[in-house]
Order: C-alpha cells, then sequence, then structure tokens
C-alpha cells in the first residue's frame, strides 16, 4: 500500500500532576503538521512522544495554570502559525480531562471550526 490518508483523531495521553490529560487531536489538525506517511514515521520514530503533540499540550497546560480551571468551552491558540482551537472537559471522580484539539481557519465572512 502506498498511499496513506488520516481520517481518525490521534489520542496523546499526558499528566498533570494528578491528572491524567487525554488529548484527541482531530484529523485536520494533524494535516497541518504531517502528512499521512510522515505522521505514521513520526509516531514510529518518536514512539508516540511527537514535539509537536508535546508542544500543543505545553500550551495548554499553560492555559489551564492561567485560567485555574480544567474546563474550558472554546480557547483559540497558536502552535507553529497554525491556529487551533481546544477545548476540555474534566471528570472529577477519576481526575482525568479531556480535551479536543480542532483546527481553526478564519474566513473573511465566517469563522469555522473544522473538525
Amino acid at each position: 500500500m502506498t498511499n496513506y490518508s488520516i481520517i481518525s483523531y490521534a489520542v496523546a495521553d499526558y499528566c498533570l500532576d494528578d491528572i491524567n490529560v487525554n488529548i484527541y487531536f482531530a484529523p485536520e489538525v494533524l494535516t497541518c503538521f504531517f502528512n499521512a506517511t510522515e505522521l505514521a514515521s513520526e509516531v514510529a520514530k518518536t514512539g508516540g512522544k511527537s514535539k509537536i503533540f508535546g508542544g500543543i499540550f505545553s500550551i495548554i497546560k499553560s492555559q489551564i495554570s492561567q485560567y485555574q480551571t480544567f474546563e474550558i468551552w472554546y480557547d483559540l491558540i497558536e502552535y507553529k502559525g497554525v491556529q487551533l482551537v481546544w477545548k476540555s472537559k474534566f471528570i472529577k471522580n477519576t481526575k482525568t480531562m479531556l480535551v479536543d484539539v480542532l483546527h481553526f481557519e478564519n474566513k473573511k465572512e465566517e469563522n469555522e471550526v473544522f473538525h
């Protein structure tokens, strides 16, 4: 097989103190930084610890600290010149934070978030 497509979310797991953080990266986010073959190679090469995923997590981590909450409705961030939107939900009994990272494209007439 020589042709790959990115059609699903990538999930990265992190810890923030005693909180488990599960980050779901939308396919549109992944294609901003990789084509499908590069993504597979990056994951294989780094054992799933890609600098891109870690870099985005670092920004989110600083935003959590700034806002002093684990639940965010929508927050616009930028990573390597790409605008991203993230939102989160906190599940208290399991100490888990679920984060969605979406690609944001600012259109002239309307704002639209791509999943």
